[in-house]
């Protein structure tokens, strides 16, 4: 006999009345595109709440120096979006992810909900600084976008809805990501990573990077803020100097001891590296 609750769907057509029904139930979850191996089966909730016509939920607005995107947008809406142009790092995660189907369906909510694993978007999201706009129930309108930073070391609550992403547009010198493990799908293995850089003068002024997959690194995770290792540095980067760097970031690593598989260390050290010698052949 099968173990695999019965389950009720429906679909409200406001936001207000999807979370109506998320207080009116113990056991409730929201879906997106149902993409993930978490909404199916026994991952199911007895009441599921679909995203998919809620209006407030697929909004694209554009600001000055930002801009936001309703959670239930899928990742092609917004990959092939006519309103707003996204970062290139961002650009490059999306068009990365699974297949070009999958991607008709996914939410970018989603993405960044799933709680087994931190998806594609979350090394680019954490690296440009993107902020979540959540709503509790009915009578929370306050809106106080949180950094998705404060929840990189724990899943998203579930007690909290996803309603829209904060991306600020800022000028980049220097932007690379790319992907690690299988192409088409995702594993413990799976990795995004993101590495952006301003220069001013010639010198490094400001870098981010976010390596995301079963385990979350970014450069407060290794201390290179607080070290002040890369700012202030003149491009081209010596090798000494990326050496210093990457040594210092593997032994950063080696004191988070089991929170960090050797896999990932091994992951993130490369690819620190990689970036960091592309960085060196900047022309002057």
């Amino acid at each position: 006999m099968s173990d695999v609750k019965e389950s009720t769907y429906s679909f409200p057509e406001t936001l207000e009345a999807l979370l109506s029904g998320v207080q009116d139930s113990d056991d409730v979850r929201i879906l997106g595109g149902c993409t993930s191996s978490e909404t199916s089966g026994k991952s199911l909730g007895k009441r599921n709440l679909h995203t998919s016509a809620v209006p407030e939920l697929h909004v694209f607005e554009k600001h000055e120096r930002h801009f936001e995107i309703g959670a239930a947008v899928t990742l092609n809406e917004l990959l092939y979006s006519e309103h707003i142009k996204i970062p290139g790092v961002l650009q490059n995660a999306i068009g990365s992810v699974a297949t070009f189907a999958l991607r008709n369906v996914a939410t970018i909510g989603g993405n960044l909900c799933t709680k087994w694993h931190r998806m594609t978007l979350w090394a680019p999201l954490l690296a440009l600084d993107a902020k979540l706009i959540f709503r509790k129930n009915t009578k929370d309108t306050k809106i106080n976008p949180e950094p998705i930073s404060k929840y990189e070391s724990a899943p998203i609550p579930d007690d909290l809805l996803l309603t829209r992403i904060r991306v600020p547009v800022d000028d980049w010198d220097y932007a690379f990501f790319t992907r690690v493990g299988p192409e088409l799908s995702v594993t413990r293995e799976s990795g995004s990573y993101t590495f952006l850089a301003s220069l001013i003068r010639n010198k490094i002024s400001s870098v981010r990077i976010a390596f995301a997959g079963p385990t979350v690194i970014t450069n407060h995770t290794l201390k290179l803020d607080a070290e002040m290792d890369l700012i202030g540095q003149k491009v081209p980067l010596k090798s000494s100097i990326i050496n210093e760097i990457v040594s210092n970031a593997e032994k950063h690593l080696d004191s988070l001891e089991d929170s960090v598989s050797q896999i990932v260390k091994s992951q993130c050290l490369n690819l620190i590296r990689t970036s960091l010698e592309k960085l060196k052949e900047l022309p002057l």
